[in-house]
């Protein structure tokens, strides 16, 4: 909350008002909802305005978040923000995303907005939770395959550790190799391997691809309000989602083939 709190610029405290709680399918209603708390709103109110779980599942739709952004940046600056701040309050906006595709939009919107990096739980906080979630799985092997991703941890006690590896790594692995044209081209592996060695230093087409299944994330050019781990998933501008995206393709970039078990992927990620 101290990082939050120094982004935003006031402190948050648990008694705070909340005005209203909302779904939000159109991005022209949080604009109505800025104007209606600048002019109707009474008093020196900190006002904080959170949008979760942002979505861009195609360049169209990042384009359209881009305009949306820059326009909503500059109508809180000089226009309602600037009404409101004449009155002693303050509007802040955080927008929530785990979409890796919205990175793209990162340096084309630029200083406008600032852009804050939430990591994984650390390695104590996921334990604890697995151990809430009741999950009879070895901690070690846990983080070196969620690296403390909560959704994952929450996947796994759902459906199972292997049947999870199954269906949301390799599977989803696969619709990346797919996409980048499938095991027969000839230098897919070699293009695989490098980004198991140095995921910085991947193709620009199969990052593009990876962030799009959200395989990979970029990390580059952000604040950064949480730990991020030292460990061989972790580049200096991406990094894989959870590391299992990372074990399962050192796995198939070793064999140069997708007939890899969950079994393989928790094996190489026993040993590692």
């Amino acid at each position: 909350m101290r990082e939050v709190e120094g982004t935003l610029g006031f402190k948050v405290t648990s008694t705070g008002e909340v005005v209203s709680s909302i779904t939000v399918y159109a991005s022209k209603l949080i604009s109505l909802i800025v104007g209606y708390i600048a002019y109707m709103l009474r008093g020196k109110r900190k006002v904080i305005i959170v949008l979760d779980e942002v979505k861009a599942d195609s360049d169209e739709r990042l384009a359209e978040l881009r305009g949306w952004l820059e326009g909503f940046a500059n109508s809180l600056k000089w226009d309602a923000g600037k009404y409101w701040v004449e009155k002693g309050g303050s509007i802040s906006v955080i927008v929530l995303t785990s979409d890796a595709l919205v990175s793209k939009i990162r340096y084309k919107v630029g200083s406008k907005v600032n852009w804050a990096l939430i990591w994984n739980l650390p390695y104590d906080a996921m334990v604890d939770l697995s151990k809430q979630l009741e999950l009879n799985i070895d901690s070690k092997l846990l983080w070196r395959l969620t690296g403390g991703n909560p959704r994952a941890l929450m996947n796994i006690k759902t459906v199972g550790l292997e049947k999870w590896i199954e269906v949301e790594v390799l599977g989803r692995i696969w619709k990346v190799i797919k996409e980048s044209g499938g095991t027969t081209r000839t230098n897919i592996w070699d293009k695989l391997r490098v980004v198991v060695e140095n995921i910085d230093d991947g193709e620009a087409e199969l990052l593009k691809t990876m962030e799009e299944h959200n395989v990979i994330t970029f990390k580059g050019g952000s604040t950064i309000i949480s730990d991020i781990p030292e460990e061989e998933w972790v580049g200096r501008y991406y990094a894989y989602q959870i590391p299992a995206y990372y074990h399962a393709l050192k796995v198939i970039t070793a064999r140069r083939s997708l007939h890899v078990t969950p079994k393989d992927v928790i094996e190489d990620a026993s040993s590692s």
